[in-house]
C-alpha cells in the first residue's frame, strides 16, 4: 500500500477524535491560529476589558461611575485600570476610613 493511502486509512479509521476546546473551535472556524489551548480570550472578558478602557477614556463616564460606586474618582479609576489590565479582583490596598499614610 502506498504511503498516502496508509495515511488516509489511519486518519479515517482513527478511534480517538481530536480534542479541541470551544475556544479552539471558534478560532479554527474564523481561520485563526488554534494550536495552543489558550488560543483566545473569552468574549466576555475581552468585552469587559474594552468597556473599562472606554470608561477610562471619558472623564464624564468615570465621574458617573465613581458616583454610582460611591467612591472617589481616583478609586474608580484604579478599579477600571485593574479590570483593563486583567488583574484579579481583591481587597483594596487601603480600606475606607483609614489613613494610608499612617
Amino acid at each position: 500500500m502506498p504511503h498516502n493511502q496508509q495515511y488516509f486509512k489511519t486518519m479515517l479509521n482513527s478511534n480517538s477524535p481530536a480534542q479541541f476546546t470551544d475556544a479552539q473551535r471558534s478560532q479554527q472556524a474564523r481561520g485563526k491560529s488554534y494550536a495552543t489551548k489558550a488560543a483566545g480570550e473569552p468574549y466576555e472578558a475581552r468585552a469587559k476589558r474594552e468597556q473599562a478602557a472606554q470608561i477610562l477614556e471619558s472623564v464624564e463616564l468615570l465621574v458617573w461611575h465613581s458616583n454610582a460606586r460611591n467612591e472617589s474618582v481616583a478609586q474608580t479609576r484604579q478599579h477600571f485600570q485593574n479590570i483593563m489590565l486583567g488583574l484579579p479582583k481583591g481587597e483594596p490596598v487601603h480600606s475606607k476610613g483609614k489613613d494610608p499614610h499612617r
